[in-house]
C-alpha cells in the first residue's frame, strides 16, 4: 500500500482517510436516477397493450408501429419514467 502524505505529518493510504487509527472508507452513494420516460400504447388492430420509449420527435412518434401486428393503428395511453440501470447492472 502507498501512502500519501498530508499536512499534518501523517499518511493517508489511497481511498480511505487516517482518523486516529482507524481508517474510515471514502463514502459513496450512488443514486437512482430517473432514466428517459416510456409510452405505454394499445394497438386498437390487435388490441395489444405494450411499451416503449419516448419518441425524440413527431417523425419518429408518426412512425410507431406495433411489435406484435406491424399496424400504425396505436394511441399511447400514458407516461412513465423509467429507472436509469446502474454500470454493471
Amino acid at each position: 500500500m502507498i501512502a500519501v502524505p498530508v499536512g499534518d505529518g501523517q499518511s493517508e493510504p489511497p481511498g480511505g482517510i487516517m482518523k486516529g487509527m482507524e481508517r474510515t472508507e471514502p463514502e459513496t452513494s450512488i443514486a437512482r436516477q430517473p432514466g428517459p420516460p416510456d409510452w405505454d400504447y394499445t394497438c386498437h388492430n390487435c388490441l395489444r397493450d405494450f411499451t416503449l420509449p419516448a419518441a425524440k420527435g413527431p417523425t419518429e412518434e408518426k412512425g410507431r408501429t406495433c411489435p406484435a401486428c406491424g399496424s400504425r393503428n396505436i394511441e399511447p395511453l400514458n407516461i412513465t419514467t423509467s429507472e436509469a440501470c446502474l454500470p454493471g447492472g
